[in-house]
């Protein structure tokens, strides 16, 4: 589920960073209690629209489609030092993620094509199936505007497929992180267990860990 809001209620809207989360408490007060946690996944260049990926993995998350358009949310935040925007001396950037932990990641590229962003992005992009592809088409159109590599990882991958498959491993990350390691900073979002998994792998790899930056997302 996708989820676009328009934030700008007597306000001049939502200033956040790409990769930043916010907390949301819909359709009661802002000293609610109920809050979730969720990453932008819209350009951190439009404060008075933001838009979320939301992937129906828990109780709020399976509930929250129901809302009707027009339905008042609650934004506290912005949080997080997931971003890209701290550091702006990078050479590049290597961004993996692995199912919906592409939302803020997505923020990130997105946000990079509006400013001209010319560094080198490498998305490594692993999934179940093909159909299963969070934002594909719009990563896809990315390419256009971006020196992006995109690097799609299936687990179940149809009979033609000619790309990657398995698990995002210390072997398939050594075809795409550059000699120099310490020219890019690497970004991670994905299940705990992939992330340790890719976490060691790059370890290994000696990138150095000053330049490695993960983001765990909530099953709310």
């Amino acid at each position: 589920m996708f989820g676009r809001w328009h934030c700008a209620d007597r306000h001049e809207g939502f200033h956040f960073q790409p990769g930043q989360f916010a907390w949301i408490t819909l359709n009661i007060t802002p000293f609610s209690m109920r809050e979730h946690p969720f990453s932008m996944s819209s350009s951190g260049q439009h404060s008075e629209q933001l838009e979320f990926g939301i992937k129906a993995v828990g109780d709020f998350t399976s509930k929250v489609k129901d809302y009707k358009p027009g339905t008042k949310a609650y934004l506290d935040g912005p949080y997080g030092v997931f971003t890209t925007d701290r550091y702006e001396d990078a050479a590049g950037f290597i961004l993996v993620a692995g199912g919906i932990g592409i939302t803020p990641i997505m923020s990130m590229l997105v946000t990079a094509a509006e400013r001209g962003d010319d560094r080198p992005y490498t998305l490594i992009y692993s999934n179940k199936t093909w159909d299963s592809i969070t934002y594909r088409e719009a990563i896809e159109a990315l390419k256009d505007r971006l020196d992006l590599t995109v690097i799609h990882v299936l687990r179940e991958p149809p009979q033609d497929w000619e790309g990657e498959t398995g698990y995002v491993d210390q072997e398939l990350l050594s075809r795409y992180v550059p000699a120099r390691r310490g020219t890019r900073h690497y970004f991670i979002c994905a299940s705990p267990k992939m992330m340790d998994q890719v976490e060691q792998a790059l370890h290994d790899l000696d990138v150095p860990v000053t330049n490695v930056h993960l983001e765990h997302y909530n099953l709310a």
